[in-house]
């Protein structure tokens, strides 16, 4: 019988105990071997197997590396292990006894226990592969979190049970083991804390709770729920009238005056000294975990100033960069590297010399030492004199002489020789496979970076093509290149091939920005690795937040995008390159997609309060506060960006939404008109795009469509990008849904999945799920439940293969009209409810169905809010899935059942104001509102005559 360990620690084992060391050294076979082990016996198709692990290869080599993988797989397990029927392979559970397997079969038959003590951890834990698919990735995060919340489901039962039969240490255990499993879940912590309570131990209850409270601030900047608060206020007032408790306070003082532990009642002072010996010792072992838990972090080091004395630059400027990536090179080391640098030099006072300036660089770093040297000519080729620097007081703590024949030697002798020094190793492999081979690529490349961090992108992109031109394999240059490309192309596919070739930092980096680029789920992953591997620089913590924010999981990238804005701040005074401003337009964005207006005005206010010389710190702001239609302020500051850029119609896309949404339509249209015809090319086209919603939100479908196919004339023609043509199509089968021409609409929706938009399959994959939920939109209105049943399979199909957390939640959408259809409420709010990516910046036709929902199944006050959370929304992108008076005349008749009259009038009125001149197709809806005003308005004029 073999062991297979997958849950926390991964481990294999024979039946007699010995480890299988050849099955966990090498990813992709225990990734395949997990694989098939999570089946459960079950068959694995080849060809799914062959598309998960080995996906750049061709049918032909990638069943030579199955076969391959298997043979050494069957090799270790023994040759039953793994059984094959016809194209299915499949692990015969009579052999393998799997921990995941166990933990899942003891949670179907209902012991709890049993299961809990299967569940070691996360599965799969810090195994990477590299070059599996993203489908291989998106199956394993979503297993991972499938075990691990059915884990935290048997734990909160086990809670229950032992409370419920008096079991108190029990339940504090289990308790304790369910906030292990879900830290930052509020009703897992109430659950602790109400245990503790229960067990009377009042002070732990309240530990807890602060512990829990100061993360939530901390990493959150949110509050505990009222039921958390209301259960410590009850804890609280619970102690303070029960007699002859010692406080904390009390505990406090007792502890830091031994002396007044006499009591004048002779009853109490064994009591009292217990109490103080208990809280001592207690203190005592905290203090112990406190000291272990913040263990002495490794040395942080930055390559400072190498002075040429060569007479070629070139060779002082590639010594500093390969110093920089061979030190990195090492999982000990923790170094700056030469971009971070760049950046900040252009942070740091300008007085003195670059030495000086370099070191106030390293220090803004967050670096501890700092390395300076000269380079010479010798007799064995160069010579470097290297000085080890501690920024604290400025003097050497180790000096050395290298010698070498090129700078590549020069470098891995003085990396060897200065990690010695801090009693790391050498970094395995040659330096040389891992950089460029040309010093003069390198000294481009240097040179490029510190363009790129002056904001200088004209002279960057010119000395990265330069060092591309001079060593085509120079990865970080063609990764450079790359990102600075308008469109994906065979720059970042050669960049994502060279990555290999890098050091960890750098195949990281590329991995993680180009993953993103491609929408590929596998992006979240790389940019995690990344920040967790390299503290030291923001690039990976603010990838990690946005790529969380992409995800749809925009609470958990508070943390990493307030941690980049520490890190960077120094950026926000100056003019160049700025990750702060990236992390506080994000972290804005992340409140807003959780509808915590207040926190996201806060952050915008702040950035805009920290760095106001930079006009585009105004934007977030903006968009907040329009948000929340504060629109006088909107104008205001819009007025303020406009003298700033030196443009009076630089803004007028969002002067015309303002319009649009405070109902003022005539002057909307005719501000628009102005614009169209004082402006030319893109603009025009762009004004012309903003007048097409205008016509669509009065209703005027027929100019809509018109306008709409004179936009898509006009992108069919080069260089109109495909983009273009996909946003001008996309608007026409908007319109013609909204005209009842819902045939045409699928027709349009399946012509343009024949030539999905994008450039890489996960882009396609996107593009596909978009339009089909749009068709289903189209289907619903015609009824077809069956034709909604295949779509949502397709469209969870294509949404896995994306990293884009709304179009992930698709296919729930598409169940959930599906469900309205067949009258089944309550199933279609359900399904509604995990489709929303965002409540103001989804995809609001969500909100209006989910609306229509609640609606239906008696809940007017929860539909009113989706209704108005889709009004607060853009106009523009997910905005485009409604119309904002269909969502007035929905809000309206919320309102009404609500009994807020006041409120109802007002939305009805919009929708009549906006349908004023609109089509007759509209003439029902307009004569609704108007009925609905005209009934109110007698209602309210009925009952103060009455009064």
């Amino acid at each position: 019988m073999i062991h297979l360990r997958l849950l926390g620690t991964v481990d294999a084992r024979d039946d007699l105990g010995a480890p299988l060391k050849r099955i966990i050294a090498q990813p992709k076979r225990l990734a395949l071997l997990a694989y098939l082990a999570l089946g459960n016996g079950q068959l694995r198709m080849r060809d799914l197997l062959l598309a998960q692990f080995w996906p750049e290869l061709d049918t032909t080599h990638a069943r030579a590396a199955l076969r391959q993988a298997l043979h050494h797989l069957r090799r270790d397990l023994g040759e039953g292990a793994i059984t094959g029927e016809g194209e299915g392979l499949a692990m015969n559970m009579a052999l393998v006894q799997c921990d995941a397997c166990d933990f899942a079969r003891h949670v179907t038959a209902g012991d709890d226990a049993a299961a809990l003590d299967c569940y070691g951890g996360t599965l799969l834990d810090g195994v990477h592969v590299s070059d599996a698919s993203t489908e291989w990735e998106a199956w394993l995060d979503g297993e991972r979190a499938r075990l691990r919340d059915m884990a935290l489901a048997a734990a909160r039962r086990l809670v229950s049970a032992a409370r419920a039969r008096g079991d108190l240490e029990g339940a504090v255990t289990l308790a304790r083991r369910a906030c292990q499993l879900a830290p930052d879940d509020d009703a897992t912590a109430c659950a602790l804390v109400s245990a503790l309570s229960a067990q009377g131990d009042a002070c732990g209850a309240l530990r807890v709770h602060e512990a829990f409270a100061r993360r939530m601030r901390r990493e959150f900047e949110l509050d505990v729920s009222p039921e958390m608060t209301a259960l410590v206020a009850r804890i609280r007032s619970e102690e303070r009238s029960a007699p002859g408790i010692i406080t904390p306070v009390e505990a406090a003082a007792i502890i830091s005056a031994p002396h007044a532990v006499r009591s004048t009642e002779r009853s109490w002072p064994r009591k009292r000294a217990l109490a103080v010996a208990v809280m001592a010792m207690a203190a005592f072992a905290a203090a112990l975990a406190w000291r272990a838990s913040h263990a002495p972090e490794p040395t942080v080091l930055a390559i400072g100033l190498i002075r040429d004395h060569t007479g070629s630059p070139e060779l002082a400027a590639a010594v500093s960069e390969l110093l920089a990536t061979d030190m990195a090179r090492d999982a000990g080391s923790r170094v700056i590297s030469t971009p971070r640098m760049f950046e900040l030099l252009t942070q740091v006072d300008s007085a003195g010399g670059e030495r000086q300036r370099m070191a106030r660089a390293a220090r803004l770093a967050g670096a501890d030492e700092f390395l300076e040297g000269a380079l010479y000519r010798d007799s064995t080729g160069l010579r470097l004199e290297l000085d080890r620097v501690d920024l604290r007081t400025g003097r050497a703590v180790n000096s050395r002489t290298i010698s070498g024949a090129d700078p590549f030697v020069l470098a891995e002798r003085a990396t060897g020789g200065v990690l010695g020094t801090m009693r790391i190793g050498p970094p395995r492999g040659r330096l040389q496979d891992v950089v460029a081979n040309s010093p003069m690529a390198l000294r481009f490349y240097q040179e490029g970076v510190r363009a790129r961090s002056q904001n200088d992108m004209a002279a960057a992109k010119r000395f990265f093509a330069a060092a591309v031109a001079e060593d085509s394999s120079f990865a970080m240059a063609t990764f450079a290149l790359a990102v600075m490309q308008d469109s994906v192309g065979p720059l970042h596919y050669r960049a994502l091939h060279l990555a290999e070739r890098t050091s960890d930092r750098e195949r990281l980096l590329i991995q993680a920005t180009l993953a993103h680029t491609f929408d590929d789920p596998a992006a979240l992953a790389f940019a995690e690795t990344l920040a967790v591997r390299y503290p030291s620089e923001p690039d990976g913590a603010l990838m990690l937040g946005q790529a969380l924010v992409y995800e749809g999981r925009p609470a958990e990238a508070i943390p990493p995008l307030r941690q980049v804005i520490a890190m960077d701040s120094a950026s926000l005074r100056s003019s160049d390159a700025c990750r702060a401003c990236e992390a506080y337009s994000e972290l804005a964005s992340a409140y807003t997609h959780m509808d915590s207006m207040q926190a996201a005005e806060r952050v915008a206010r702040e950035y805009h309060a920290r760095a106001p010389a930079r006009v585009q710190s105004l934007y977030p702001l903006i968009d907040i506060l329009d948000d929340q239609r504060h629109f006088d302020e909107v104008r205001a500051l819009l007025g303020q960006m406009e003298v700033a850029n030196g443009s009076a119609l630089g803004e007028y896309g969002h002067r015309a939404d303002l319009l649009i949404k405070e109902g003022r339509f005539g002057e909307a249209e005719a501000y628009l008109q102005r614009v169209i015809e004082s402006t030319h090319g893109d603009d025009r086209a762009n004004a012309q795009w903003g007048y097409t919603i205008l016509l669509r939100n009065e209703g005027r479908y027929r100019e809509a469509l018109a306008l709409a196919e004179v936009l898509r004339q006009r992108d069919a023609r080069p260089p109109a990008a495909f983009a273009q043509r996909y946003w001008s199509g996309g608007m026409r089968a908007m319109i013609l849904h909204d005209m009842g021409r819902y045939a045409e609409v699928i027709a349009l929706r399946d012509s343009s999945m024949r030539t999905p938009y994008g450039s890489t399959l996960t882009r396609k994959s996107r593009s596909l799920a978009g339009e089909m939920t749009q068709a289903a939109a189209a289907r619903a209105e015609m009824g077809d439940t069956a034709g909604l049943r295949t779509i949502a399979e397709q469209v969870e199909f294509h949404g896995s293969r994306t990293g884009y957390g709304m179009v992930r939640r698709f296919h729930h959408y598409v169940r959930g009209l599906r469900y309205g259809l067949l009258g089944r409420h309550e199933d279609a709010v359900r399904e509604l409810r995990a489709s929303i990516f965002s409540p103001v910046t989804g995809f609001v036709r969500e909100n209006y169905e989910l609306g229509k929902e609640l609606l239906a199944a008696g809940r007017p006050a929860e539909a009113a809010y989706w209704f108005d959370a889709g009004l607060r929304g853009p106009l523009g992108a997910g905005g485009l899935g409604v119309t904002r008076p269909k969502l007035e005349l929905m809000l309206g008749r919320a309102r009404e059942r609500m009994g807020d009259t006041l409120g109802a009038v007002a939305s009805y009125e919009y929708a009549m104001a906006a349908w004023e001149h609109a089509d007759p197709v509209v003439h029902p809806m307009r004569a609704e509102a108007a009925s609905r005003v005209q009934a109110l308005r007698a209602v309210r004029v009925k009952n103060s005559t009455m009064r």
